[in-house]
């Protein structure tokens, strides 16, 4: 289970799965009415991995997993699985990766916490847009803008659907105003790499992601 368990950490340590067991052997076997079974369908490397373990931790934040992107994930899944299958016996080529919602994604993420508590449910005024993509989260919009020189500003629209195009890169914009459902913010300058605060303010700092797949069903959000 090393893939799961780094390297070093005694056995003993490592319990989950026989929490896991336990459950499945003998609370659900014993109250079988107790109990809802979800849609069939592996959640691909999800939190839900240890039921148990996170019984009582609720949901996970959408930029780890969101369910919505589940059928996609899969499907991706499947076509790189054949991929592997099909490939030449005399291929010395690395085996691609067959998990597509793993965090690979790496983004500047400077500026981008969620503090700014002015920048909720709003959307912006005289927008010139830049681009429009799909995020995992406000932080992965944010850290898109960062990515885009000619970014000044974002805005992630995070009532839409989760995969749809709900991260509009903005080249230009004349102030906020409310909106529900929406997070706007202007780029943070870079101030150098001085010491200090300005300096601290203005270094890298990298968060990591899953890109979102496309919707297999051509959903992209409302108008």
């Amino acid at each position: 289970e090393e893939w799961i368990w780094p390297v070093g950490n005694p056995t003993w340590s490592f319990k989950w799965p026989f929490e896991q067991n336990a459950l499945t052997t003998v609370v659900f076997r014993r109250y079988p009415r107790r109990y809802t079974l979800l849609k069939p369908g592996c959640p691909l490397n999800s939190p839900f991995g240890a039921l148990l373990r996170h019984l009582v931790g609720g949901t996970p934040h959408r930029a780890v997993y969101h369910p919505d992107h589940r059928t996609a994930w899969l499907a991706e899944a499947l076509r790189c699985t054949i991929r592997a299958l099909n490939r030449s016996a005399d291929s010395h080529a690395p085996l691609e990766r067959c998990t597509p919602n793993e965090e690979r994604f790496e983004l500047d993420s400077h500026g981008c916490g969620e503090g700014d508590k002015d920048s909720l449910h709003t959307t912006p005024l005289s927008p010139s847009v830049l681009g429009r993509l799909r995020a995992a989260d406000a932080e992965a919009c944010c850290g898109l803008c960062n990515a885009d020189e000619a970014c000044a500003g974002w805005t992630f629209l995070w009532k839409w659907p989760a995969s749809a195009l709900n991260c509009v890169l903005l080249e230009a914009f004349e102030g906020v105003t409310h909106y529900e459902g929406r997070v706007t913010r202007a780029k943070l300058p870079r101030t150098g790499g001085g010491a200090g605060a300005a300096g601290a303010a203005g270094a890298a700092q990298q968060t990591r992601t899953y890109i979102v797949p496309p919707p297999l069903f051509g959903a992209t959000g409302p108008s």
